[in-house]
C-alpha cells in the first residue's frame, strides 16, 4: 500500500475547513571528527539500545542508537545497523500518521454537513497541526536514515542484527475510528496523540519481524517499505528504493515486492520523477 495520501489529506482538510467556517524536531545532523580507535565488537550504546528494545523501551533505545551514530562513526557497520533500525521506527511512525490523518479526514467529511461550533473548529485545526508537525519531525529522520542504508548497502549487506521485540498491546483505535464513522465527537488532541503513540509503537514492534528474520535482513521487503514511506518526503529516494527492489529480485520474477515496486516506479515516472540511471 502506498503512503502518498497525507498531503492530499491536508489539502482536503483545508478545503473542508473553509467550507465549514463559511456555513513532526528537525532532522538530526550526525557529524563526527573523532579519531579515537575503539575496540572491536559492538559499541556500548549499541548494546544498550538492543537491550532496551527487548524491554519495549523504544524511546531510550533511540537515544542509544543516536549515541552509536554520533560517537562511533569509525565503527560504521554498527552505525549502519543503528540507522536501519531507526529507519524502521520512523517508517512506522510516519505510516501511523497517514492512517490517523485519513481517519480524521473521514470524520471531517461527515462533520462538514453538520453545524460546527467554534470549539469543534478549534479541535479540527489542532488535529491538522498535530499531523503536520509529526510528519515534519519523522519525515526528515526517515529520509536521512534510509539514504544512509541505501548508500552503504553493498558494503554492509551481509551484517546481521540480533533483535528481539516484545509484542505490543498498546494499539488504540476507538476515538478516531468512531469519529471516522459518524463525524462526532471531534477527538481531543490528547486522544490523537495517544492514538499516534500507541499505534506507532505497535506497528514498529509487529513490523520488524517482517524485515529482520533470525538476524538476517530481508532487503527486498525492507526497501519496499522504505520506498512506500519515503514517497511524500523524498520521492527521488523512494524511486531509488524501488529500483533496489528490482535489482535484488531480478531472478525472482514473481516476487510480490518486485511487482509492487515496478508499478510504483511507473507511477513515480508519471508524476515527473526521473527513474533513469537508478
Amino acid at each position: 500500500m502506498k503512503r502518498r495520501v497525507l498531503f492530499i489529506v491536508f489539502g482536503l482538510l483545508l478545503i473542508l475547513l473553509t467550507g465549514v467556517m463559511g456555513c513532526a524536531s528537525s532532522a538530526k545532523k550526525v557529524e563526527s571528527t573523532s579519531k579515537i580507535e575503539f575496540p572491536a565488537g559492538p559499541p556500548e550504546p549499541y548494546t544498550k539500545a538492543i537491550a532496551k528494545l527487548a524491554e519495549g523501551d523504544n524511546q531510550t533505545s533511540l537515544k542509544y542508537l543516536d549515541l552509536t551514530i554520533e560517537d562511533f562513526a569509525n565503527q560504521e557497520e554498527y552505525c549502519y545497523r543503528a540507522r536501519l533500525i531507526e529507519s524502521l521506527y520512523f517508517s512506522a511512525q510516519s505510516y501511523t500518521v497517514s492512517i490517523a490523518a485519513n481517519l480524521f479526514l473521514k470524520g471531517v467529511q461527515h462533520q462538514s454537513s453538520l453545524i460546527v461550533n467554534d470549539a469543534e473548529m478549534a479541535k479540527i485545526t489542532e488535529a491538522q497541526k498535530i499531523f503536520t508537525e509529526k510528519l515534519d519531525t519523522y519525515g526528515p529522520l526517515l529520509k536521512q536514515n534510509t539514504a544512509f542504508v541505501l548508500d552503504n548497502y553493498e558494503k554492509y549487506k551481509d551484517v546481521t542484527i540480533k533483535i528481539t521485540l516484545p509484542k505490543s498491546t498498546e494499539s488504540n483505535t476507538n476515538a478516531l475510528n468512531w469519529f471516522a464513522d459518524v463525524g462526532y465527537p471531534v477527538p481531543e488532541a490528547s486522544e490523537i496523540n495517544q492514538y499516534l503513540k500507541a499505534n506507532g509503537e505497535e506497528l514498529f514492534s509487529s513490523g520488524v519481524p517482517d524485515v529482520i528474520k533470525n538476524g538476517k535482513i530481508d532487503y527486498p521487503t525492507y526497501f519496499a517499505i522504505m520506498g512506500n514511506n519515503n514517497w511524500e518526503v523524498g520521492p527521488n529516494l523512494s524511486a531509488r528504493c524501488y529500483s533496489m527492489v528490482m535489482h535484488l529480485t531480478q531472478n525472482d520474477k514473481y516476487n510480490e515486492n518486485r511487482l509492487n515496486a515496478e508499478e510504483s516506479l511507473h507511477e513515480l515516472k508519471a508524476e515527473g520523477i526521473s527513474i533513469e540511471n537508478l
